[in-house]
């Protein structure tokens, strides 16, 4: 059987599960089915209702009658777990064929399920595994004997099972601790107490693991790089007709077989050698080791920071009542205790941020600090004071002035556009941007004026008249290209009907 499936829809939903996550009746599923696995464990092979109803009746499993019993049944036929056979002995009449007995057997898979299952309840929540050096020991002397010792096919055959059923377990039971290691139980939390106890031997044996794995990691690492006697050995064994690369595999194909055998002991490789761009999984190994040493440590060290802070201080109090006793007055006593049990009426002061940042610039040397106390009450109010202040009446005079002769001769400058009694922008080869500014503020307030008529800045009283065309104003920092439009000048007191 390959390893892949080569079409994707050989991937199929397994109907044979479906009694383990059932959204009703499931207990009853997997009680029933628990009890066939029990009964073929003890080769008995074929089942009667009644058995199991006395078998659940047992469990005190209320209210289950043999109807639903029936129907349990059935359902766990359909899923193919059991299969339904009848046992009729010599019927004469169909009334006794009719009556004939049904009984249920446990099919294969569904004993593979259950086997699962076992498994995985005596594993329970928590990762388990161990660190024995042993376990690479007995590694290296099966895969130098696999390499280097002269062997004969069925020795070799032998050897390689070995080799792969030893790797297999250095690598489950690694893998496993590993994970434990990453899972919170390894935080000891609650078990901060139980650490004490065995701390010593724990980093002792953690110690050892690596000092020992280190010396085989050597040697195996060096095996592992007689990559031609490896391949020779593997070549041989592709052709032997007996040769299976892995337990869980039929691989008939000599081709397969080398290329199967030959993925293996690359795994084997990259499990103990680095690799440019990923480090091997003994590096890392040795990487969790280390951090659970460091982590036991801290453990402990916080473990003995608080028995201490718990611990009496009677010892350290006497102690100090004799220093408060050789104390020559009031003043010394008060100091000292100042200094061991801090400021009996402390006061807080606020100040601004350190003006200089010399580290070894002394207080004294630092300007201090201004802060103003506001009241506390709700009616609080800060006070102020009439100011008197300076009518500054020449610079303000003359500021006028400055406004005045601008506008005259910004009104100057306009009066060279008007044409007519009009000004329409769009005629005009250059405008300079002062002026734009103002024609696009009077083109807005035309805009949103009645009928368009508007009175300017100057007293002037104008109506913006919209064109169909398009304009461009062209001016020194830049070309406009905006609605054409112009504007007619209105005599005083001339109304917009009379235009």
């Amino acid at each position: 059987m390959p390893q892949f499936f080569e079409n994707p829809s050989d991937y199929k939903k397994i109907t044979e599960i479906a009694y383990l996550n059932a959204d009703s009746n499931h207990i009853r599923y997997r009680m029933i089915m628990r009890y066939f696995f029990v009964q073929h464990e003890r080769m008995r092979d074929f089942i009667y209702p009644e058995d199991i109803l006395t078998f659940m009746e047992t469990q005190h499993v209320k209210d289950y009658t043999i109807e639903r019993l029936t129907q349990d049944l059935k359902q766990l036929v359909a899923w193919k777990n059991i299969s339904e056979s009848y046992e009729v002995k010599n019927p004469r009449t169909i009334e006794e064929f009719n009556r004939r007995n049904s009984r249920y057997q446990i099919l294969p898979i569904s004993v593979e399920i259950e086997r699962m299952m076992l498994t995985l309840e005596r594993q329970g929540d928590t990762f388990k595994g161990s660190l024995d050096v042993r376990l690479f020991e007995k590694f290296y002397r099966i895969l130098a004997d696999f390499i280097e010792s002269e062997l004969d096919n069925q020795q070799l055959l032998d050897a390689w099972e070995e080799v792969v059923l030893r790797f297999k377990v250095v690598r489950e039971t690694t893998a496993d601790y590993m994970a434990y290691l990453s899972s919170d139980d390894a935080e000891f939390g609650t078990q901060k107490l139980k650490l004490l106890e065995f701390k010593e031997k724990f980093i002792r044996y953690l110690r050892d693991f690596i000092l020992g794995s280190h010396q085989m990691a050597a040697k195996i690492r060096q095996l592992l790089e007689e990559k031609e006697s490896i391949q020779q050995r593997i070549v041989r064994l592709s052709s032997v007709p007996d040769f299976i690369p892995r337990f869980e595999t039929d691989i008939l194909n000599p081709e397969q077989k080398l290329k199967e055998a030959q993925e293996i002991f690359q795994s084997i490789h990259d499990w103990f050698i680095d690799h440019p761009q990923h480090l091997a999984e003994y590096t890392l190994l040795n990487q969790r080791t280390d951090e659970m040493i460091r982590k036991i440590t801290r453990a402990i060290r916080d473990i003995g920071e608080e028995r201490s802070r718990r611990s009496s201080r009677k010892k350290d109090y006497l102690h100090m009542a004799k220093w408060f006793h050789h104390c020559e007055d009031i003043g010394k006593a008060h100091q000292l205790s100042a200094t061991v049990f801090g400021v009996e009426h402390p006061r807080h002061y606020w100040t601004g941020e350190v003006a200089t940042s010399d580290i070894y610039g002394d207080i004294w040397q630092q300007e201090p600090s201004v802060y103003y106390l506001k009241g506390r009450i709700r009616e609080y109010r800060e006070s102020t004071k009439n100011a008197s202040f300076t009518l500054k009446r020449a610079e303000k005079d003359k500021l006028m002035r400055e406004y005045e002769s601008q506008q005259r001769k910004l009104l100057a400058l306009l009066d060279t556009f008007i044409i007519d009694g009009q000004i329409q922008p769009g005629k005009h080869a250059l405008i300079p941007k002062e002026i734009r500014r103002i024609f696009l503020k009077w083109f807005a307030q035309g805009i949103l004026s009645n009928e368009g008529v508007f009175t300017n800045e100057f007293g002037h009283r104008l109506k913006l008249e919209r064109l169909k065309e398009t304009a461009v104003l062209e001016s020194d920092d830049g070309v406009l290209e905006i609605e054409n439009f112009k504007f007619s000048l209105l005599a005083q007191g001339e109304t917009n009907e009379k235009q």
